[in-house]
């Protein structure tokens, strides 16, 4: 009877519990109201609870659902507001291009109801966007274009606003002043308003400011101060959110005790609140102090914990941050293997989000796992697929990054020429973005590089460089590498006074950050003994409550005597149950077993559908690598490109670039197709990358000849020809055609490794032959040679791959031969170039006819123009 009650009560809780649910309630009140506007905000009040939770799916499902009854009743003022919220959405995924997209959305139909109030609370949501992806030029304009929407509107809660969030974007400029001048103005703006809430968040801001600077004191007490004002005004949630950036102050003042002390009260107040997410943020940062502490089970402890939050909300970007923790934690252990496995783990929820930031991040941290693994093809690859997807984002302070781990690298492998060139761009990548701490060390590992190869002179530059931005940023970590390096040079310039004062520097930085490594020991054995003291009060206490149990246990014995005969009786019923079960056993089992057999059908449609997913990915990383539409488009006017690969990815590339006077284009068929083609065109594409500045040379011979060594050094082919070639295992290479075009003297250089260049020109194709070698090891390792032509006014010149000519088709099912590509290009060769390509693949389709595709085919078409 008591169990009974038990029951009814705890099912009359849950109702209860899910009747006061939000997003239940908000639901059920969208859908009671007749008014299309008030069912669209329930709904997106809805999805900004659970958003806010981190349960993304449910978020987008509503809004998606809120979208379909705006369009449907043609509501633009609730479509404004969804595409907003929407946006919010993606921001918080991580989707930044999605977002970005969403806002410009909002920001259109807003613009058209002249809802300045709407525009300009989307403007600054975008502004947060491109912050995010350190477009930090783009985030400032859009700001200046909010301060005058809200002055027009005189707005000075909106204007104090676009203040505090300008001096965001210039702290992570490092432009300290302006960042201080922005939320000064912010602070006082809002005094003036007496809005406490929002000076508690200038406060904050100051604080965070003063911890960059460290200036430590100001920073507390600005802390203190926001914290006093959520207090007061029972603002448990800011709270919260103070004590976690106390908790990092503390850390970084080395504080270690108060660092914990005060992520504690932050996860205590969570726990008021049921935030798991920001629960899992907490823990986060107390295993990152102990990694720092060099503590890694505790470290390993507190983020699976994390992982485990995470898992249980259901928030897969969440989880992809916590494995990403571990990785890091198994990386600072040096234990690689660890880290590998986590990261690719990482690596394969990210692509399933298609969060391209965070999928780049990874495939950057996999390229400096296989540098440590000594696994140069594979860290090369994800390296070069990092820098494509910062790219293609315009995120310009992690390409810029990423180049700079390339260039170390490079010169890990010793391909100093490569190192060389990847140090430059890091280093005038981070000038042009203002990235000052970054470009500190940049000029500090160029001037490492440097020194080893003997440039003492650029070394000097370099190091001086990074020594004055240290003196600058007060950075002593940079300060003492650059110091060290100084030292060293003036040592080898023969002024040892100069090389005793840096040495000097040198050695008294190097002591205080012995000192902080000493203060993080005593730290970390103060903090286990505390755990343990603590672990001892938990243990007593464990045993009082087991004696106490132990108590209760011998007064409740009587009762289970009772049970037994219940026991009893209920057995008997299960031996007559048992009996009615035995006939329905046999069904049972043959429905088990078709289940099986369609569970293992699931699995291999999934298999196959995962398979399919990664290579559509290698597309888009190969399609990133080719060069865009814009510059091909740019540099050829009059162009075609019929490119047709066998499978989804291609073993067929081209590319081009322009060099000075000289425009260069390149056709090339990697030796397979499909994804170990890929693979090829890839390090291809990456290859002729590196020879940019020697292709004003005008001899395209000589640039085949180094390509064929870098590519004979990357695959490791031997550099001497055995005499049984034929039982070499690695003969990979491309067939390559390469031409570089004069356009002041209107004049061509042709060298070709298997693709001959055909030129239409005084109404006939002039067929110039390439070398009979391939473009990678072969059995004569002979040079490659020009040929030099004069282009005439609308003379055609066309590079192609054999996939065309090989492909069989026809009555007799035989190959249609360079004949019949010569016969389809001469009759459309006046036509203009577009309807050349549809030429080819209409001739393409017919001759192929019920015959599948041979190979990948690339057939590429330049009208030269005087």
């Amino acid at each position: 009877m008591r169990y009974l009650l038990l029951v009814t009560v705890f099912n009359a809780l849950s109702f209860t519990a899910n009747a006061n649910y939000p997003p239940d309630s908000l639901l059920r009140l969208s859908k009671k109201t007749e008014n299309s506007q008030l069912q669209v905000k329930y709904m997106c009040d809805a999805a900004i609870w659970w958003r806010d939770k981190g349960v993304f799916d449910s978020a987008q499902i509503v809004l998606n659902q809120a979208e379909l009854r705006a369009l449907k009743q043609n509501d633009s003022i609730s479509l404004g507001l969804i595409f907003y919220h929407q946006g919010g959405l993606s921001w918080r995924k991580g989707q930044y291009e999605e977002a970005r997209l969403l806002y410009h959305k909002s920001i259109d139909i807003r613009n058209q109801l002249k809802d300045t109030p709407g525009t300009a609370a989307a403007y600054i949501n975008l502004a947060l966007v491109q912050r995010d992806i350190s477009s930090y030029d783009a985030s400032l304009r859009t700001l200046r274009h909010v301060r005058t929407l809200y002055d027009k509107l005189k707005d000075s809660a909106g204007i104090a606003n676009v203040l505090s969030l300008t001096g965001g974007v210039y702290l992570r400029l490092n432009n300290y002043d302006s960042a201080f001048m922005n939320f000064t103005q912010s602070l006082f703006l809002r005094m003036r308003l007496a809005d406490t809430l929002q000076m508690a968040s200038s406060y904050t801001n100051l604080a965070i400011l003063h911890k960059t600077t460290g200036t430590f004191d100001s920073s507390v007490h600005y802390f203190q101060q926001a914290l006093l004002i959520h207090q007061n005004s029972k603002s448990v949630n800011n709270e919260a959110y103070v004590y976690l950036n106390l908790g990092g102050l503390y850390w970084e003042m080395h504080n270690y005790f108060k660092a914990i002390d005060s992520y504690i009260e932050s996860l205590r107040l969570y726990e008021i609140l049921g935030d798991e997410t920001r629960k899992a943020k907490v823990l986060e940062n107390i295993g990152l102090i102990y990694r720092d502490l060099g503590n890694i089970d505790r470290a390993l402890e507190y983020h699976r914990t994390v992982l485990k939050l995470y898992s249980n909300v259901g928030n897969k970007l969440q989880e992809s941050i916590a494995l990403n923790f571990i990785a890091g934690d198994y990386w600072t252990a040096k234990e690689y293997s660890e880290a590998l496995e986590y990261y690719k783990r990482v690596l394969e929820i990210r692509k399933e989000l298609g969060n391209r930031s965070l999928m780049a991040s990874t495939c950057n941290s996999l390229g400096m796992v296989y540098k440590n693994l000594d696994q140069t093809d594979s860290a090369h690859f994800y390296y070069q697929a990092a820098l494509a997807l910062y790219g293609d984002m315009g995120d310009l302070k992690n390409h810029a990054a990423t180049l700079n781990n390339i260039a170390n690298f490079k010169w890990n492998i010793n391909e100093s020429d490569s190192a060389d060139f990847y140090f430059e761009m890091a280093l005038f990548s981070r000038q042009l973005i203002q990235d000052t701490q970054g470009e500190g060390y940049s000029m500090l590992q160029y001037g490492e590089f440097l020194m080893e190869a003997k440039r003492f002179k650029k070394a000097a530059e370099m190091s001086k460089g990074a020594y004055d931005i240290a003196c600058n940023l007060d950075d002593n970590s940079l300060k003492r590498d650059a110091s060290h390096l100084l030292s060293r040079y003036y040592e080898l310039l023969g002024n040892y006074k100069l090389s005793h004062i840096y040495f000097k520097e040198f050695y008294e930085i190097q002591n205080l950050l012995n000192h902080d490594e000493t203060i993080k020991r005593i730290a970390d054995m103060e903090i286990r003994f505390e755990n343990e003291k603590k672990q001892q009060a938990l243990e007593l206490k464990q045993f009082e409550i087991e004696l106490r149990d132990a108590q209760i246990k011998q007064k409740n014995q009587r009762y289970y005597y009772m049970l037994v005969a219940l026991f009893l009786l209920v057995g008997v019923i299960v031996v007559v149950v048992i009996a009615w079960r035995q006939k329905i056993k046999t069904n049972i089992e043959l429905r088990k077993q078709k289940s099986e057999i369609e569970t293992q059908k699931n699995q291999i449609e999934k298999q196959k559908e995962k398979i399919s997913d990664s290579i559509t990915y290698a597309r888009r990383i190969q399609e990133v690598m080719l060069p865009p539409s814009i510059v091909v488009d740019a540099l050829f006017p009059n162009h075609f490109n019929f490119n047709k690969p066998r499978d989804v990815v291609s073993g067929d590339f081209y590319w081009t670039h322009r060099e000075g006077k000289y425009d260069v284009l390149v056709v090339a068929d990697c030796t397979g197709h499909g994804v170990p083609g890929a693979f090829m065109s890839m390090l291809g594409i990456s290859l002729l990358n590196e020879l940019k500045g020697q292709y004003s040379e005008f001899d395209a011979a000589k640039m085949l000849g180094h390509l064929r060594n870098k590519i004979r050094n990357n695959l490791h082919q031997p550099t001497v020809i055995p005499r049984k070639f034929d039982e070499l295992e690695n003969l990979d290479g491309m067939d390559m055609g390469m031409i570089i075009i004069d356009n002041e003297l209107s004049r061509v250089c042709f060298a070709g490794g298997n693709i001959p260049l055909w030129v239409y020109s005084m109404g006939e194709i002039q067929v110039y032959a390439p070398d009979k070698m391939p473009v990678g090891i072969y059995l004569v390792d002979s040079p490659f040679t020009n040929t030099y032509i004069n282009l005439q006014n609308n003379d055609i010149m066309y590079l192609f791959s054999d996939g065309y000519i090989d492909q069989f088709g026809g009555p007799r099912g035989r190959k249609l031969m360079r004949s019949g590509l010569k016969n389809v290009l001469e009759k459309g060769a006046n036509l203009p170039l577009v309807e050349q390509k549809v030429n080819l693949e209409n001739a393409l389709n017919e001759w192929m006819g019920d015959y599948s595709q041979l190979d990948d085919i690339i057939v590429f078409g330049v009208q030269w123009k005087c």
